[in-house]
């Protein structure tokens, strides 16, 4: 049975979950990597397609689900911050500075609520200062939160909403928090979509999963030293426990047409900085996938902007049917 959060798990639990956790994380990177190894093809293209079929919003209120979002879907609602980010820049904001770079005679329209305040909230990096901090100035992203978090000595999902609450949970300019804090239930909300959709996320356990446990390093030794050979092959040698996106880059390296996202696999700061963060992949991975997408002509297949009626204060009334707002 599950130990309350409150008291202190055993130790055999908490590595044989780090160790579930790297056993997956392994079994997923090396099948990246052999179907990268099946697709690649020596024959050098002039151009290429790259179709990126993301998940939506995730937001388990809608499903009937009360015990509130994971740390999972936060990252999966992160990733739908950045891509609508980028069609915010794509469709709106670099097509009125270029009306303004060539002079034309135009009519400013306002830009519908960017995507940004979210994005910072979640990723924002601050470097380290000396002295007092100034948590006006100084609001660092929580995926970064998590992983300072993560490292300090007692720290708790409790201390981690304390410091979420300390950043953000003052009003900012459009009247109101990005994200509301319920520290007696281990929850906060963020309201995603333009604000137009609250989700509620349980904090619970989320600084535990986030430290890396010695057995989580493991895996890859002990899948390497495999009685089958069809394992053993894969994990031997290959350095699998990188991560993802240095697999992705090892079979996408003689690609002409994708050499930007090969080169930007092996950039220093996706994969010097913090490499082994649980937290912080998620937005590495994000900031090469953003790069290569910017280099790229875009077409935009999108669902319908999602709508609840909000049960929660502080998210935006949702446009009617009437007055749509530009996606």
């Amino acid at each position: 049975p599950k130990l309350p959060s409150s008291e202190p798990e055993h130790l055999e639990t908490v590595s044989l979950d780090s160790f579930v956790m790297g056993l997956y994380d392994q079994a997923f990177n090396a099948l990246i990597m052999l179907i990268n190894k099946s697709l690649f093809h020596t024959d050098k293209g002039r151009s290429s397609i790259h179709v990126l079929d993301a998940p939506g919003f995730q937001n388990r209120e809608m499903a009937g689900c009360r015990n509130g979002a994971s740390f999972d879907d936060l990252c999966m609602n992160y990733a739908q911050e950045r891509l609508q980010m980028l069609l915010h820049d794509s469709t709106f904001t670099s097509e009125q500075n270029r009306y303004l770079q060539e002079n034309i005679n135009w009519t400013f329209s306002e830009l519908p609520i960017s995507p940004l305040p979210v994005i910072d909230m979640i990723d924002k990096h601050v470097p380290q200062r000396r002295g007092a901090v100034d948590f006006h100035t100084d609001k660092r992203g929580i995926l970064w939160m998590l992983e300072e978090e993560s490292v300090f000595p007692g720290a708790s999902d409790g201390t981690f909403l304390d410091r979420v609450q300390m950043y953000h949970g003052e009003t900012d300019e459009k009247g109101g928090p990005l994200v509301k804090v319920m520290k007696e239930d281990n929850q906060f909300v963020i309201f995603h979509c333009q604000r137009t959709l609250p989700v509620l996320y349980n904090v619970t356990n989320w600084v535990r999963r986030a430290r890396e446990h010695a057995s989580f390093r493991v895996v890859v030794q002990v899948l390497a030293e495999s009685k089958r050979p069809s394992i053993a092959s894969v994990f031997q040698g290959r350095g699998v426990a990188a991560s993802a996106t240095s697999i992705s880059a090892s079979a996408l390296k003689a690609n002409t047409s994708s050499s930007s996202l090969s080169q930007a696999y092996s950039s220093p700061s996706s994969s010097s900085t913090k490499k082994s963060s649980i937290c912080l992949q998620t937005k590495f991975q994000l900031d090469i996938l953003m790069d290569t997408l910017r280099k790229t002509k875009q077409w935009y297949i999108r669902c319908i902007l999602p709508q609840l009626p909000s049960k929660l204060p502080g998210a935006l009334p949702s446009p009617s049917p009437a007055q749509p707002t530009p996606t």
